[in-house]
């Protein structure tokens, strides 16, 4: 992953929403500096502030990989309580044996996945025990 060419397509996005620095940073609760760094390329964002800011219509599928896998304005229908849900599922079950962190791509892909499950969901409940066995299988 370069830096600087996600911090280009971040602040594209950013632009493209009609955002100013202040509001997206507090959309994905890091500070404006922060996001900052993120636009310069100086620092590849978190994936926690990606996700979070989905809710203000990130296109996340651009800003990592280039590619618009949503429409442009739509976003992810997912509340803070379930997204936080979903990081937590992921930093516990995308590990290897010895404990560490999978590479980003297969952390991506779970999150990418449960997120979709849950923002798919009928009516406003969510199989959390399902969610979490899918993520237990996704690590096996």
């Amino acid at each position: 992953m370069n830096a600087e060419n996600i911090g280009r397509r971040l602040k594209s996005e950013r632009l493209r929403l009609g955002l100013s620095q202040t509001t997206l940073a507090e959309s994905g609760d890091i500070k404006r500096v922060t996001l900052y760094q993120y636009e310069k390329g100086e620092r590849l964002p978190s994936l926690g502030f990606l996700l979070k800011s989905t809710t203000v219509g990130l296109d996340l599928g651009f800003v990592v990989f280039g590619n618009r896998h949503q429409r442009a304005g739509e976003s992810i229908d997912l509340t803070q309580s379930e997204l936080d849900r979903i990081l937590a599922l992921v930093d516990h079950y995308a590990r290897d044996g010895k404990g560490r962190a999978l590479a980003f791509e297969y952390r991506r892909e779970l999150t990418q996945q449960l997120c979709a499950m849950v923002a798919s969901r009928i009516e406003d409940s969510v199989d959390w025990p399902e969610i979490e066995d899918i993520a237990r299988e996704f690590a096996a």
